[in-house]
């Protein structure tokens, strides 16, 4: 029984891991169409997924300003991040299709030989000391308030 628990986990963090990149994907596929690039590679996706995590910090840090991250924001960002997936996603598989396949199929092994092994850390306890002073009370901060001005200057560190 843990070993199927410890295995739906470790797909439970891979398919969260799979849609983060998803919506990163959509969030920075903007810039592709502002490069105007009919036929795109794998490393201006690569740097689409980049453009596009950088985009859904800044928009997560400005929604803060006036609300918390809750399930609104996280909806809000998912189905925008999703539809931009779904309107690249031909493109994607097109460069896919073009790269060589030996050495993709050797890259493509390797990045799920270390993911996988990231999911399985994931899923260990908890062990880090911050975590308990002030890790886990500032993300449930975040989740339930909006950003309080001056808050990080009542902390004594």
């Amino acid at each position: 029984m843990l070993l199927i628990s410890t295995i739906a986990a470790l797909f439970a963090i891979l398919a969260t891991w799979m849609l983060l990149a998803a919506v990163c994907l959509g969030l920075g596929s903007c810039h592709l169409l502002v490069l105007r690039k009919n036929s795109p590679t794998l490393a201006d996706f690569f740097a689409t997924f980049w453009i596009g995590l950088v985009t859904l910090l800044a928009l997560l840090q400005f929604w803060h300003f006036f609300a918390p991250i809750d399930l609104v924001a996280h909806t809000t960002l998912l189905t925008r991040g999703v539809f931009g997936f779904l309107t690249i996603l031909p493109a994607l598989l097109r460069a896919v299709g073009n790269t060589p396949h030996r050495p993709f199929l050797y890259s493509a092994l390797a990045f799920l030989i270390l993911a996988i092994w990231l999911a399985n850390r994931g899923t260990g306890p908890n062990a880090d000391y911050d975590a308990g002073l002030y890790h886990i009370a500032a993300v449930k901060w975040t989740r339930l308030y909006a950003i309080v001005p001056g808050l990080a200057n009542l902390h004594l560190r």
